[in-house]
C-alpha cells in the first residue's frame, strides 16, 4: 500500500493511499466528515489480492491541506474528481465505485448527483 499525496490544479494538496494495479477498476474510499483515508487502513489490508483502492482525505482532514475556504460538497466532490483524473483514468471509464461516508453526503441519507465525467 503507498501512502501518497497529489496536488491539485488549485495547488491543494490532498493525501490519499492506494493498493493494487493501476489498471483495474478501483474502490474509491472517502472517509467521513471528521476521518481521514487511514480510517480505512484495516480494510485496505483485507481486500482481496488484485483489488484495487484508493482512499482520499478530504480537504482540511488527516494529512490534507487546510484551506481557510473551500468547504461546500460541490468543493469536496470536485476534489476527489480531479484527484481520480490524476490518479485512475479507468475510474472515468465506469471503473470505479465509490463508498463512503461524507463528502458526498448533504444529509443524512441524501448524495449529490453522479459527476458526469464518470461513467457509472
Amino acid at each position: 500500500m503507498a501512502d501518497a499525496s497529489v496536488t491539485l490544479t488549485s495547488g491543494l494538496r490532498l493525501s490519499y493511499a492506494e493498493r493494487g494495479a493501476a489498471s483495474e477498476p478501483a474502490v474509491v474510499l472517502l472517509p467521513g466528515p471528521t476521518d481521514a483515508w487511514r480510517s480505512y487502513e484495516p480494510v485496505l489490508d483485507r481486500l482481496p489480492r488484485g483489488t484495487r483502492a484508493i482512499a482520499i482525505s478530504a480537504r482540511g482532514h488527516g494529512d490534507s491541506d487546510k484551506p481557510d475556504g473551500g468547504y461546500a460538497v460541490a468543493d469536496f466532490a470536485g476534489d476527489v474528481v480531479e484527484a481520480l483524473a490524476a490518479r485512475c483514468e479507468v475510474c472515468f471509464d465506469g471503473g470505479a465505485t465509490a463508498r463512503g461516508d461524507g463528502v458526498v453526503r448533504q444529509k443524512p441519507g441524501q448524495t449529490t448527483a453522479p459527476h458526469p465525467r464518470f461513467g457509472t
